[in-house]
Formats: structure tokens, C-alpha cells, sequence
């Protein structure tokens, strides 16, 4: 009623006229208009508007692994730079002549601040997840995240380095040294550079051979009871080339390397810690590898097997039925070639890479897979089930069985996809 009086007065209200391009009058007239007040009552509005969850984002702790074993002679090398810089300042100090006048001086470094805490990782409700059958394979995408947290530990046992003069034997040579010995030995050789080929003998001596060196190549090896160890130009961490080693059958490696490539044939064990470049490992019995860079390719290896890197590929293929696997990377992927029956633990973790399993006809095994956003990709038809909780206490895992479920394969894979194959 309000709204149609108003509307009324406004059309009975005269209105100016106007001729087009014309220059206004002084004398025009001027028209008032009295718009009367409304009192319009506008009603509140009350509406809810529904709070918005949003789901938190489990992200996985990655412990650091401890490098200052690969690392020491690095240090030596910048604390024996630092010196030689002294020096030259010591030098340059000498030639002033006159009134050099004071040194400017230092400003303060400011402190670093603090690094924030990492927070806690938050738990997950119960979940589904969703199946594809996609050329002819199963594939299984979780609907909600959850994942275990991932550890990445690289440990060295360190023991007192005796003096050379404590050896119950030695050898020395230019470019090369032999060495007599009883029996199968341990050889533990440490490497600043240069590449490293190991394999086995049917005689009982160690021998090495050095190649490509720089001036002298006096090589050196001296035992202290079963455990050989090699020494250039009186150094114990060899600088570059190339040294070849034989070792008598069932005998042990332990390598520790910043760079180079490192080869191994036919021995009882194998442990290698490197800094970066490749490793390679053929017919080696127990295997510990544990690498920061660089690709790692294990063929027929009969024992358990540790294998933990932060970024490469890694490629192992066992010839024992009942394989005792460990593997940990940051960034790295694993192929795996081989059974896995009874007694068989095979256990993949891994953060960003994809973990690839291939696996012989005779297998029988249960499956545990958790993932955040990655895939399991099943070719071997498994019969898939969902779990309320996986390892560790995660949410979101499958769980599965292939034959009889005789062995155990335990896989993590936070971005990563666990792909199911025939060999």
C-alpha cells in the first residue's frame, strides 16, 4: 500500500520540459519535489551458514641420515684450506710497509632464529577405497589419506683404528700388494674418490692393484687377525683411480665411499655406505647397502637384504625363495624380481617413489599396502579386502592374499604406487 501511494505522487508530479541544444533560462522555473518519508519495517534475516571441515594432511617424518662418516675427510680439507688462508693473510700482513692503518671492522653476525617445531601428525577416520579394472589389471586408489610415518636411519659402527704397527702382517708394492692369509677375510677399505671392483679367488691371499693414479702408487695392506685393510701412500682413504681387490671364497666387504662407482662379485657379504655414485652387487650373500645418491642394481643375492638410500633407483633381483627384504628411500623406487613364499618378509617404505614387484609363479604371500595418493595396480588378481588400520597404526590400507598367503609383503608408498606383476 505504502510502495503504490508513493508511486502515485510521483507520476502526478509536473515535470520540465527541455528543447534539445538549447542554452538553459535564467528565468526557469524551479519545480520542488516532496518525497514523503517511508517507514518500512525490514525484517531480520537469521540464516546458518554450515562450518566447512577441512581435512588435514598427514605428512611423514624423514629423519636425516647421519653422514659424518662420508663426510670427515671433507672437513679436513676445508680446515687445511682455512689454514693456508691464514697464512697468505699472514703473508699479505708482512708486505704492508707504513702506516697501513686498522682493519675495518667485523660486523657481527646477527643469530639464526629458531626452526619451528614439526607438528604433530594427525589421525584419520576409517576409510574406503575405490576399484578400476584397467587393461586387464585391478587397480585400488584410497579415498582418504593415511600413512605410516617413514624412517630413514643410516647407522655405522665405528671402531678404533689400531696403529699400523699393531698389524700381525702387511705387504707393500708399487701399484700392487699380496697379501698370504688362512682363510676367508673381511676387507674394509675407505674411499675419498676413485672406483672400487671386488671379487672372489680360490687362493688364499688378498691382492689389490691401484690404476690411474697420480705419482706414486705405493699400495700397502696389513692384517689384524681376520680383517685386511689396505693403505695408500701411507693413507688409509684411497684418493682416486681405480683399485681392483681379490679376496679368497666367503669372504666379507665393507666399503665406505664419497664418490665413485662400486662393483662387487661372488662374496659371503657385502656392506657398502657411499656418498653418491652407482653400486652394483652380483651372487653376494647378506647385503646392507645404504646410499644418499646414485642407482643400486643387486643380482642374485642369496641372503637378507637392507637396503636403505635416499634418492636413485634401486634394482634387486633374489634366487632365494624365502627373500628377507628391507627397503627405505626418501625419493627413491625399488624393482623387485623374485619369490616370495614361505618365510618371506619383504617390506617396502618409501615416500615418493613407486615400488615395482614382480614376482615368480610359486609365490604365496599376504599383502599390506597404505598410501596416501598412490595406487596399488594389481596384475595377479588378488583377493582384496579393506582394513580398518594398517601398519603403525595408519588408516586406509589394503590388505590382500595371493595363493596361500605362506610369506608377508609390507608396502608404504605415501605418493607412490605399489604395482602387482607375473615374472
Amino acid at each position: 500500500m505504502i510502495a503504490a501511494v508513493f508511486f502515485a505522487l510521483v507520476l502526478a508530479a509536473p515535470k520540465p520540459t527541455a528543447k534539445p541544444h538549447s542554452q538553459p533560462r535564467e528565468d526557469a522555473d524551479e519545480i520542488d519535489i516532496d518525497v514523503p518519508d517511508l517507514d518500512i519495517d525490514i525484517p531480520d534475516l537469521d540464516i546458518d551458514i554450515p562450518a566447512i571441515h577441512i581435512p588435514e594432511i598427514r605428512i611423514p617424518r624423514i629423519e636425516v641420515p647421519d653422514v659424518s662418516f662420508l663426510v670427515a675427510h671433507a672437513k679436513q680439507k676445508h680446515r687445511d684450506r682455512d689454514e693456508d688462508e691464514d697464512r697468505n693473510d699472514d703473508d699479505d700482513d708482512d708486505d704492508c710497509v707504513g702506516n697501513c692503518g686498522p682493519a675495518a671492522p667485523v660486523p657481527p653476525v646477527p643469530p639464526m632464529p629458531p626452526l619451528p617445531a614439526m607438528p604433530a601428525l594427525p589421525s584419520y577416520p576409517d576409510t574406503n577405497f575405490q576399484r578400476e579394472d584397467r587393461n586387464g589389471v585391478h587397480i585400488y586408489r584410497m579415498q582418504t589419506p593415511g600413512m605410516s610415518n617413514t624412517r630413514i636411519r643410516i647407522n655405522r659402527h665405528d671402531d678404533d683404528d689400531e696403529m699400523d704397527s699393531d698389524s700381525s702382517a702387511h705387504a707393500r708394492g708399487q701399484g700392487q700388494a699380496t697379501l698370504a692369509v688362512k682363510g676367508p677375510v673381511t676387507f674394509r677399505v675407505n674411499a675419498q674418490g676413485g672406483d672400487i671392483d671386488v671379487t672372489s679367488t680360490d687362493k688364499q691371499q688378498v691382492m689389490v692393484r691401484v690404476e690411474g693414479t697420480r705419482g706414486s702408487s705405493e699400495v700397502s695392506l696389513y692384517s689384524y687377525g681376520d680383517r685386511v685393510e689396505p693403505r695408500f701412500k701411507n693413507r688409509h682413504s684411497l684418493r682416486g683411480g681405480k683399485l681392483h681387490v681379490e679376496l679368497p671364497k666367503g669372504s666379507r666387504l665393507e666399503v665406505e665411499s664419497m664418490s665413485g662407482d662400486i662393483n662387487v662379485q661372488r662374496l659371503d657379504a657385502a656392506k657398502v655406505h657411499t656418498l653418491s655414485g652407482q653400486i652394483r652387487l652380483a651372487q653376494v650373500g647378506k647385503v646392507d647397502v645404504q646410499s644418499i645418491s646414485g642407482d643400486v642394481q643387486i643380482q642374485d643375492a642369496a641372503g637378507p637384504v637392507r637396503l636403505h638410500t635416499v634418492s636413485g633407483k634401486a634394482s634387486l633381483a633374489m634366487r632365494n625363495p624365502s627373500p628377507q627384504v628391507e627397503f627405505q628411500s626418501a625419493s627413491g623406487s625399488l624393482d623387485f624380481k623374485g619369490a616370495c613364499g614361505r618365510d618371506c618378509h619383504l617390506s617396502a617404505n618409501t615416500v615418493s617413489g613407486d615400488l615395482n614387484l614382480a614376482l615368480a609363479p610359486q609365490s604365496s604371500f599376504e599383502l599390506s599396502y597404505s598410501s596416501h595418493s598412490g595406487e596399488l595396480r594389481d596384475g595377479l588378481d588378488l583377493n582384496v579386502r579393506r582394513s580398518g588400520r594398517g601398519r603403525h597404526g595408519s588408516h586406509g590400507s589394503l590388505e590382500g592374499t595371493y595363493g596361500k598367503g605362506e610369506g608377508v609383503i609390507e608396502a608404504d608408498a605415501f605418493s607412490g604406487n605399489l604395482t602387482l606383476s607375473k615374472q
